[in-house]
């Protein structure tokens, strides 16, 4: 697949948000980098910011499959294999990194964090835009989950 400009793979996971049900509001430019928007139907609703990394691995590409939509302090926890997914899209809490970071004096809120994580993360409703299996289970072996 050839490759897509940061603006349009963005324009990509705002299609599949908005063909999942949820309304967009931009909150920046789309021209900004990381991209701000907030996400909302009926009573629910979510503060993103979308960042699109230049692919680095060998295996990697730039399908929408091959992503996900994180807020930030999620997206710290899962570069720092604090959190994961499974292949069913459940949320999996690192109990050995959450004691690392104790050891290292940077737990502060680590349990609060985990009460309210939820139990699995929201997908896309089209099947082709949800992280495919092989993804999940190359980015865990990447960070070193089992």
């Amino acid at each position: 697949m050839p490759g897509m400009s940061k603006a349009e793979l963005f324009e990509v996971v705002v299609n599949a948000v908005g063909e999942s049900g949820w309304n967009v509001l931009y909150i920046a430019p789309p021209s900004t980098h990381p991209f701000h928007m907030q996400i909302y139907r009926e009573e629910e609703g979510y503060r993103l910011r979308i960042y699109i990394w230049t692919l680095t691995h060998e295996r990697s590409t730039d399908e929408t499959h091959n992503g996900l939509a994180l807020c930030t302090l999620h997206h710290r926890a899962y570069d720092q294999a604090l959190i994961t997914m499974d292949e069913d899209y459940a949320v999996v809490f690192n109990e050995a990194q959450a004691v690392e970071l104790g050891r290292l004096g940077l737990a502060a809120g680590v349990e609060k964090f985990k009460e309210n994580l939820r139990s699995e993360i929201l997908v896309p409703d089209a099947l082709s835009d949800r992280p495919h299996v092989d993804y999940i289970r190359l980015a865990n072996r990447i960070r070193g989950w089992p």
